[in-house]
Parts: C-alpha cells; sequence; structure tokens
C-alpha cells in the first residue's frame, strides 16, 4: 500500500514538473 502511494506521488509530481515545463517553454516554440 505505501509502494502504491508513493507511485502515485511520483508521478503527480511528475505531471506537475511537465506541465511547468511546458508552461516555461510553450512560449519559445
Amino acid at each position: 500500500m505505501i509502494i502504491n502511494i508513493s507511485k502515485i506521488i511520483i508521478y503527480m509530481s511528475y505531471i506537475k514538473c511537465i506541465e511547468e515545463y511546458d508552461y516555461v517553454f510553450g512560449d519559445l516554440i
């Protein structure tokens, strides 16, 4: 159960990083 929660947290933080990356570099493209 703890492993699944940690995977969800990593997955959510991964999506957040992708959104921030798209927000920062979206205007340059």
